[in-house]
Order: structure tokens, then C-alpha cells, then sequence
């Protein structure tokens, strides 16, 4: 729900005189924040943000763990905020009524739980708190589908007159890249890409044509010393597809992002790396229900770094790099007159001749979730990372992986 509104100390009152003009537009206050989780992720990643827009956008004043560590110390420290440990403080934060929103970031085989015990809270109609939770949504989609249906149960309830925000965190929605391949391709651009603070608006839309090949090429290397696999739950995933789940999904959310919903994929897997678990090979054939077809390696059992998204349309190309701390994007558009069944589509250069443009942006994609959560909230704008879009974006990777199961054999992506 919008966060409650509240008088701002800072902001100086009018001056007073025989017609007081009142401000109808006051500054927001920040959202009074919980970080529940103090794990590597939540420490690093998210509590740069926080801090990057504390006292503005965010107030943390509270960090909340399942055990009292050194790290939830620290954290707590960091933002001069109390430590809260176990499941009696988790009660006692949601009754809170200083409390707007709670940030989790738990082990995926928990958070789920976690979700559905705030969501639980918020349906008493006392207090509600918004929530963002970190990808994926969970570690299967039948342990999440009826997560997902009690949220927007919620927020179709006239009990809830200002329904909550439910976010799972997935970066690559508005990771400034993706966003201007999506308006290069204008398959599915965001319906708030213009208002974007990226310099990826700046892309025009539609310059390829109509969308015909994708591909996709991922080499990314999580080796055995790497802080993230070395978790208990990633190193011992009760799930079917361990790692890849956590990691594949970004590229799931992206492919979706770029080219729409794909309708078809055959996969073959592997498990390579003696070190990994689960899978960690696959590469693929994907049909959207556009009618692209495009194919999907990746692997992270390998040391070399690289990712490519190159897509061929009627008119022009698009090829999306890693450069360096983020995204390089090249764009070619043809001159010429392309003809697909009756319409026709043209682009306004030099006929038989090509324009070239190459932009880079930086990875902002987390700062800018966490900016259009809170806008969210204060009903200040849309979210892009809806619980039912990240459902879709497990849907796909659980489609890959189970195609790779039977050895390649076609399947349809489950519409959810």
C-alpha cells in the first residue's frame, strides 16, 4: 500500500501571512526499512543501495536475521539501526506500525516461507508491509503458484483498499542494456522505459524490423572458490537444477524482457564441473510465440567471462556485450525495403546503405529496482518485477531444464 503519509521535520513551514498557501505536493518521506537477511548478498549489493539513497529514498532502522552473527552486528552498525535476531523479533517487526517495507534476501530454499508468513501478516488488514524479495521467486513454481495467487488475492480485496507491493527483486528488468534492446527490438518495451532515469530512452524503437533469429551466449565462470557457491544452500540444493535455477534466471527475465514470452524450447544439459551442483551446461532451442527462433548456450563450469545477446531482424541487427562493468550495445540499421507477407517497413537513411550506433551503459539495474519499488509504494509510478513475472521467468528456466531431463524433447513453457 502507499506508504502512510508523514510530515517532514526538514521541510520549513510557509511563511505565514493573510493567505497560507499549503503544499499539496510535500516531500516524501523515506520508506522505514527492515533488511531482513545479513547474508553476502544483503551486506554488500543491497546495503549499497540503501546507503547510496539513505535518509532520502530509504531509512534502514532495523536488520533482522535468523541467528545473531557478527555479520548482522556489522550490518546494524553500518546503518547506526538495532539488530533483531529469531522468530520472536520477525513477530514483533511486523506488528510494528514504524515499519513501511521489509527487504529480504534469504536462502531460496526459505525465503519463500518467509514471503507467505508476511503475506499472511498483511492479510489481517493491520499494518501491511510492502515487501521485496531477492530472485528467484522461489525454488520451483509449484512452491510458489499459490504464493503468487494469495498476493494478487490481496490486492483484488476490497478489505485492502490500499493494496501492498509485493517486488521480487530481478535486475535485469531494469538494467539500462536490456531496457534499450528491448526499444531496439520494440517487442515489448516497459511501459515506463521513457521515465527511466537510464540514457537507454535514447535508443530509438523499432530499428530492426520485425524480430526473426535470436541468440544467446553465456560463459560465467563460478569457481570453487567463489563466496556465493560456497553457500550451504547452493552447495546442497534441495531442488532439481541447483545453481542454474539462481543463476539462469536473470537470463530468463532478460530474454522475456527483449523478445516477449517463448512459446517452445529443447534443451540438452550437463553437469561438467565436479565442483558445481547440479546442472551447470545447457544449450537450447527456443521459439517465441512471435514466431523468433533463437538458440541459448551457457555454461558456468568454464573460466573465460563473455555474454552475447545478438538479435537478426528484417531490417537491422542488435548485439548486446559485457563491456567491463557493463553493457555494450551495437545496433545496425539497413536502408533498404524489407517485405514480410503484407506489410512493409522502411527506415528513413540512404537507400542500400546501413547506420551504425554503439552505446555503453553501466549495470544500475539493482539501484533502479530498488527506486521503482519504492515508487511503487508511495504509488508514484509501476513495477516491472511483479511476482507473476518472475512465476514466468521460473516457468522458463524449469521448462529448459526438464527438456534437458528427457534428453531434448520439445516442450511448451506452461503459461502462468
Amino acid at each position: 500500500m502507499p506508504a502512510k503519509a508523514r510530515t517532514n521535520p526538514d521541510t520549513p513551514a510557509p511563511a505565514t501571512s493573510q493567505e497560507t498557501t499549503i503544499d499539496t505536493n510535500p516531500t516524501p518521506l523515506p520508506l522505514r526499512t527492515v533488511l531482513l537477511g545479513a547474508g553476502i548478498f544483503a551486506s554488500t549489493t543491497h546495503a549499497a543501495v540503501l546507503e547510496q539513497h539513505r535518509n532520502t529514498v530509504f531509512a534502514v532502522v532495523g536488520v533482522w536475521s535468523r541467528r545473531r552473527t557478527e555479520r548482522l552486528i556489522a550490518l546494524a552498525d553500518r546503518f547506526a539501526c538495532p539488530a533483531y535476531a529469531g522468530d520472536a523479533d520477525l513477530l514483533s517487526l511486523l506488528a510494528r506500525d514504524d515499519v513501511d517495507a521489509l527487504v529480504t534476501s534469504l536462502p531460496l530454499d526459505v525465503q519463500p516461507q518467509m514471503v507467505r508468513q508476511i503475506l499472511q501478516h498483511n492479510a489481517q488488514g493491520t499494518r501491511p508491509k510492502h515487501v521485496l524479495s531477492e530472485k528467484p521467486i522461489g525454488p520451483t513454481v509449484d512452491a510458489v503458484t499459490s504464493l503468487v495467487e494469495l498476493y494478487e488475492s490481496h490486492q483484488q480485496s476490497p478489505r485492502h483498499s490500499a493494496p501492498y507491493v509485493w517486488s521480487v527483486a530481478e535486475n535485469f528488468r531494469y538494467e539500462p542494456g536490456i531496457v534499450a534492446t528491448s526499444r531496439a527490438v520494440a517487442t515489448s518495451v516497459p511501459t515506463d522505459a521513457d521515465s527511466s532515469s537510464s540514457s537507454s530512452s535514447s535508443v530509438p524503437t523499432h530499428t530492426i524490423g520485425t524480430p526473426l533469429l535470436a541468440s544467446l551466449q553465456i560463459r560465467a565462470p563460478f569457481l570453487p572458490d567463489n563466496q556465493f557457491l560456497n553457500t550451504p544452500w547452493r552447495k546442497n540444493a534441495s531442488w532439481y537444477g541447483g545453481l542454474f535455477i539462481d543463476s539462469f534466471v536473470h537470463h530468463a527475465a532478460g530474454l522475456r524482457a527483449v523478445l516477449g514470452e517463448v512459446e517452445t524450447v529443447s534443451a540438452v544439459t550437463s553437469d561438467r564441473a565436479d565442483y558445481l551442483p547440479g546442472v551447470d551446461t545447457l544449450a537450447a532451442q527456443l521459439t517465441w510465440s512471435s514466431g523468433v527462433q533463437g538458440v541459448v548456450s551457457v555454461t558456468y563450469a568454464g573460466r573465460d567471462l563473455q555474454y552475447e545477446f545478438g538479435i537478426t531482424g528484417t531490417t537491422g541487427t542488435v548485439s548486446l556485450e559485457r563491456a567491463g562493468l557493463g553493457h555494450r550495445l551495437t545496433v545496425v540499421s539497413s536502408s533498404h525495403t524489407a517485405s514480410t507477407g503484407t506489410d512493409r517497413e522502411k527506415v528513413a537513411t540512404t537507400d542500400n546503405t546501413s547506420t551504425t550506433t554503439t552505446t555503453e551503459y553501466g549495470f544500475t539495474g539493482v539501484e533502479e529496482e530498488f527506486l521503482a519499488f519504492a515508487g511503487a509504494c508511495r504509488g508514484q509510478g509501476s513495477d516491472r518485477n511483479t511476482p507473476r513475472e518472475a512465476l514466468r521467468d521460473l516457468a522458463l528456466v524449469e521448462t529448459l531444464l526438464a527438456s534437458g531431463q528427457q534428453n531434448g524433447r520439445p516442450l511448451p513453457v506452461p503459461k502462468y
